[in-house]
């Protein structure tokens, strides 16, 4: 059975491909099918704060609780900025990767 979370807070600089490597690199097993902004690509960027909300579609619902306390972790964030450093650099692409205006990311699940 497939389930999907919502992760609001994650800073703008870091790509979704940022976010499919963290997902493979610390949560094995985890899989993400899709990830889509959410509410809508209109609705999705919180520009005061400088963050984004998305929806990770997973193949199974036992990762959800893994994924919520994983997040959930002031540490996952700094992790994440430095992971989108080092994908820029390898690909030789401008980094402006800066720190959000909040603390941690939030997870939403059904």
């Amino acid at each position: 059975m497939s389930s999907s979370v919502v992760v609001a807070n994650i800073p703008l600089s870091v790509s979704d491909v940022t976010l499919l490597k963290f997902f493979g690199n610390t949560m094995k097993g985890c899989i993400v099918k899709h990830i889509q902004p959410f509410p809508d690509a209109y609705h999705y960027i919180n520009e005061v704060s400088s963050t984004r909300s998305v929806q990770l579609f997973l193949e199974g619902d036992q990762e959800v609780d893994m994924i919520k306390k994983t997040l959930e972790d002031e540490k996952t964030m700094q992790q994440l900025i430095e992971m989108e450093k080092e994908l820029s650099a390898s690909h030789q692409l401008e980094a402006n990767v800066a720190a959000p205006q909040v603390r941690r990311m939030s997870v939403t699940t059904a």
